[in-house]
């Protein structure tokens, strides 16, 4: 059992080299490396292991390695499905002339710093009657209205979509869109759209409008706006907090 365990240590040893590697640049103590293997070994179930397991682990340690390497540092999770919230001004984002109208606003959608979107529905407002008819759609003043009237539910606003967005760019920059907000919403739930009927934004030109991100046939999510005064379909889904009250 003794060469069992020096074995061991010797496999250990190895999967924590880079460990080691950092301790000599000073990113970890040293003695936090030995103190590791120490308790590691101490802490194998060798008495309890029959001879014949002992010994296969003996004859395979790239095997007894990788089993290691997947107990002690298992892979990383995707990311969660909360969003910090973030500031919007739509001068900036968008260009001269815009504002959000302040009596358009969902203020319990601004006061707040982070969404879970694991708990966000997505609402087309159409009824059935909507649906049936030669023209399955409302307007976007109609929608804005219909969801008015849902007090119990937040209209997530700018502030969200600016989360959102933001997040997306981070995970681009690294290469794992998959693990974005938007991206595991697409995975997950074939979410492809949404906008954020909790501000509306006013155009120079006197247009009243939403923000929307949607994913393109690339594969990309993109932003836009959209106009109040057009048509929106069942597939036009806006992000709304679950019932509140």
């Amino acid at each position: 059992m003794l060469g069992f365990k020096h074995g061991l240590l010797a496999v250990t040893a190895t999967s924590v080299g880079q460990a080691v590697a950092n301790a000599k640049k000073g990113e970890c103590a040293m003695s936090q490396v030995q103190e590791f293997l120490s308790v590691l070994v101490k802490n194998v179930p060798a008495d309890d292991m029959p001879e014949r397991i002992r010994q296969r682990w003996i004859e395979n340690p790239k095997d007894l390695q990788k089993v290691l390497r997947e107990a002690l540092m298992p892979p990383q999770k995707p990311d969660s499905l909360r969003v910090d919230t973030a500031r919007f001004d739509p001068v900036e984002f968008i260009s001269k002339g815009w504002k959000l109208l302040a009596d358009e606003q969902d203020t319990r959608s601004c006061s707040l710093t982070e969404v879970d979107f694991s708990e966000v529905d997505f609402l087309h407002c159409l009824t059935k009657e909507d649906l049936r008819s030669q023209k399955p759609w409302i307007t976007g003043e109609e929608k804005l209205a219909r969801l008015k009237k849902d007090s119990g539910r937040i209209r997530y606003g700018a502030t969200v979509f600016m989360g959102l967005l933001l997040d997306y760019q981070e995970h681009q920059k690294k290469g794992d869109v998959e693990n974005s907000v938007l991206g595991q919403l697409y995975r997950d739930k074939g979410v492809v759209y949404m906008d954020f009927f909790g501000d509306v934004l006013e155009s120079p030109y006197g247009n009243r409008s939403v923000l929307y991100l949607y994913r393109y046939g690339d594969g990309v999510w993109r932003w836009f706006y959209g106009w109040l005064g057009v048509a929106w379909f069942e597939t036009n889904v806006s992000a709304v907090s679950p019932q509140v009250s």
